[in-house]
Order: C-alpha cells, then sequence, then structure tokens
C-alpha cells in the first residue's frame, strides 16, 4: 500500500512543478514565491479543458495500434468471456514474463490446443506478446524436454504484437525454418557426444557407419503450420527483406497476417527509361529526357511480387493497416501464384464515429462517393462545423483517402481475375462488416 501510494505520488501524471524566486535584496529577501504548474494528464481530465485534448488518447491509440482480438486467425475458437478457461488463459498472458522466468519447466508440458489459443492471448494482454524466448519455451520437442507435448499438431501461430526487438524478429524467423534439434539438445546420441566433446564406444561400428551415412529427412519445428500472424510490429523492427528471406521456408501457409507492417523499400529504377508503346503491349525503351517508368519497376511492386511467388498456397492474406502501400498489390501475381487467395482484409482498424447531424450527412455523402464513377468533387458539401478538432478532421480526410486507395486495388485485382476467368476475391474494407 505504501509502495503504490508512493509511486503514484512520485509519478509524472501526478507531479507538480514548484518554483521559487530567488531571494531578492531588500524588503523582499528570503520571501518565497511558489508557482505551481499542472500536468497535462490533469489538464486533459479537468472539464474545464478543449475539446481536442479530451480525444488525444484516441488519436494516441490510432497512432499506436495494439491487437484487440484473441482470435485475429481465421479457425480459432473464441472463448466464453465468463469461462474458466478464458480468465485462466487471460491471468497467464498477464503476468507473462513471471511465469516465463519461474515456471517455464511447466509451460512445453501444455496440450497443443492451449499453446495456440494463448498466442492469442499473450497477443493482446501480454505487454509484448509471447516473445522470442517465451516461443521456445512452450513449444520444446519431445527430445529437447522429456514429457513436452511437442509442437507437430499446431496448425495456428498467433505472433501478433510479438515482434518488439530485432532481436525476436530474426529469432522467430530462424525459429520456424529450423529443424527441432538445431534449438534443443541433439536428437541422436552421435550428435550430442560431437557436441559435449566426450568419447563413447559403439558395439557394432559397422552399423553406427550405416547410421551416419543414411541421410536423416527434414522435419521442420512445426510441420502442419498453416495459419500465422506477424501483425502490429515495433517500429523499424521488422523489414522486407528478412520477410521475402523467410517467405520461401512458408510455402505452405494458407492464411497470413501482416497487419501494421510498414511499406515495402519504394525505390525507382536508377538507369531504366520506360515509355508506354502507342501501339498498345509492353512499354517500350527509350532514351528522351522523358522518364516514364512502368509500376512494375518500382521496388515494392516487386516485393509483392516475390511475396506471392513463395506463398503460393495463400487464401486469406490480412493488411490491416497498411493503407500507405495497399497500391503495391498491383504487383502480385493475381492470376498465377496468388490465383487462389479468396479474402483480403484492407481495413485501417477504425471507423470515424461522427455523430453531428452535418458531419454525418459529410461522411455519408463522401463514403457513397468512393464506389461512384461519376462523382462530382465540384458540388457543395456540408462544411465542417467550427468547434470540430482540425487534427480529427485530417484523420477523417485521410481515412476517406486510404478507403478509395482500397475500392480501387480491389477493383484493379477483381478485373484482372475476371480477364482470365479466375475465382472471385472478397475485400474486406473499414466500411463493411467484418
Amino acid at each position: 500500500m505504501l509502495t503504490s501510494a508512493a509511486s503514484s505520488v512520485c509519478s509524472p501524471s501526478m507531479a507538480t512543478l514548484e518554483w521559487r524566486r530567488p531571494a531578492a535584496r531588500g524588503g523582499d529577501a528570503g520571501r518565497a514565491h511558489n508557482l505551481h504548474i499542472s500536468s497535462p494528464a490533469s489538464i486533459a481530465s479537468s472539464i474545464h479543458a478543449p475539446s481536442h485534448l479530451g480525444r488525444r488518447d484516441q488519436l494516441l491509440a490510432l497512432s499506436h495500434p495494439h491487437p484487440q482480438r484473441t482470435n485475429r486467425l481465421p479457425g480459432t475458437r473464441a472463448l466464453d468471456p465468463r469461462s474458466l478457461l478464458h480468465q485462466t488463459l487471460k491471468a497467464l498472458a498477464k503476468n507473462w514474463v513471471w511465469h516465463l522466468k519461474y515456471d517455464q519447466n511447466y509451460l512445453a508440458v501444455l496440450p497443443q490446443h492451449l499453446k495456440s489459443l494463448f498466442l492469442g492471448y499473450a497477443a493482446v494482454y501480454a505487454e509484448s506478446g509471447v516473445g522470442y524466448s517465451g516461443l521456445r519455451a512452450l513449444f520444446l520437442t519431445q527430445e529437447e524436454f522429456e514429457g513436452s507435448s511437442g509442437s507437430n499438431d499446431i496448425t495456428h501461430l498467433d505472433l501478433s504484437n510479438s515482434l518488439c526487438r530485432k532481436a525476436d524478429f530474426d529469432g522467430i524467423r530462424a525459429y520456424l525454418r529450423s529443424p527441432p534439434s538445431s534449438h534443443g539438445p541433439a536428437a541422436s546420441p552421435v550428435a550430442a557426444v560431437s557436441r559435449k566433446g566426450r568419447h563413447t564406444y559403439c558395439e557394432d561400428w559397422e552399423k553406427e557407419a550405416e547410421a551416419l551415412l543414411i541421410p536423416s529427412p527434414f522435419t521442420p519445428r512445426f510441420p502442419n503450420l498453416t495459419h500465422l500472424s506477424l501483425s502490429h510490429p515495433s517500429s523499424g523492427v521488422v523489414s522486407w527483406a528478412g520477410l521475402l528471406d523467410f517467405a520461401p521456408h512458408a510455402a505452405t501457409l494458407t492464411h497470413l497476417s501482416l497487419a501494421y507492417w510498414p511499406a515495402p523499400p519504394s525505390s525507382k529504377p536508377a538507369k531504366k527509361r520506360i515509355r508506354p508503346s502507342i501501339f498498345g503491349g509492353d512499354p517500350l525503351q527509350d532514351t528522351s529526357n522523358d522518364e516514364v517508368i512502368a509500376p512494375e519497376d518500382y521496388e515494392e511492386f516487386q516485393a509483392l511480387r516475390r511475396l506471392s511467388r513463395a506463398m503460393y498456397c495463400l487464401r486469406w492474406l490480412d493488411l490491416e493497416g497498411c493503407g500507405s502501400w495497399i497500391p503495391a498489390l498491383r504487383g502480385a501475381e493475381w492470376n498465377a501464384a496468388w490465383r487462389k487467395v479468396e479474402t483480403v482484409r484492407l481495413t485501417q482498424g477504425w471507423v470515424p464515429a461522427v455523430r453531428d447531424g452535418k458531419l454525418a450527412a459529410y461522411m455519408k455523402r463522401r463514403v457513397a462517393d468512393i464506389d461512384a464513377d461519376d462523382a462530382d468533387e465540384t458540388e457543395s458539401l456540408p462544411r465542417w462545423p467550427y468547434e470540430v478538432d482540425r487534427q480529427m478532421k485530417d484523420l477523417v480526410d485521410r481515412w476517406e483517402e486510404v478507403e478509395r486507395s482500397a475500392v480501387d486495388t480491389r477493383d484493379y485485382v477483381r478485373g484482372l481475375r475476371a480477364s482470365a476467368k479466375g475465382l472471385w476475391c472478397n475485400f474486406v474494407l473499414s466500411r463493411d462488416k467484418d
């Protein structure tokens, strides 16, 4: 109690600044003047605070998203919040750092279906997700830890909010694509002897030599993995170079979430000048001063093309919060490698909640104009009232811009599929019910 009280008093949100005027010469000598300055948190919570301060937390939440659902990946069971299992997994996730330190010898014994469920709870309730060290502690094999339930039957891995450090990203990539023996005790006695440097004697050297000559089949740690979420990474942690390096080792994935990932690297070709042919067909090389670069030559388009070729079994793709690089999806091979993709989520994670009558009419018209081909942008629309925060207006304008980009990309992909008589692709947008 005393510790909590002391911490609340010393916290920055409750502290006040005290300023003492230096002692002056004369009659005011020794008189102190105290200047108390309230903290920003107390100002925002005041009933007399400006309206834009009350929405500051909402803006911060938009700029720093956090997973909100424990069943982000399709097929994950949603538990009843009143059930004992839900409360147990929630408590385990909230105290994950403590349990990982003191109960790590018992985590690998948990049934595999509970491990898969817990990953979703760790993404929501743990401060930094399950993490690389937690993933290793959960999925030890029988050779690495006696009594472990293993990971052979795991199909869903929700690693949302777990990429908080570059070491986590590099470690998880190496962990998912490596055989079990490379991250734990050796599976064979010969390998164990070579690691520890001890000498043992075998009864039959011929059989031992034959066993060494027979190549052991490569078995990944998660042989049946089909659903993977790498969403909500920390800023500056993940890289597209690392993702493209990992993609060939995850060719069997059918469901992938890259929500809130940064945009692929963007750069133009250095010396290649291309002009569109007036006769149709492929663009032609040209040496004139007018530089017209084909979209497929941009680096972000090439990154999506490489990703689609590597993950050719994909059926479901989650790109929530990736509005800045939605147009790069045109570089993927929608009629080749990704011809079986059925669902693409292009949501933004939030929808403007407009309550004012004029604002509601304004937003309703703007959202309706997204699908209208003959929308007249010069037509007058209700203006924003003066009391509406300018910053919130900019966010809504940005929301509408991203939504329009998602619609354009959706129409482009559906046009490609229709021209090749391919499968219908369902695009989930922010204004749709997910």
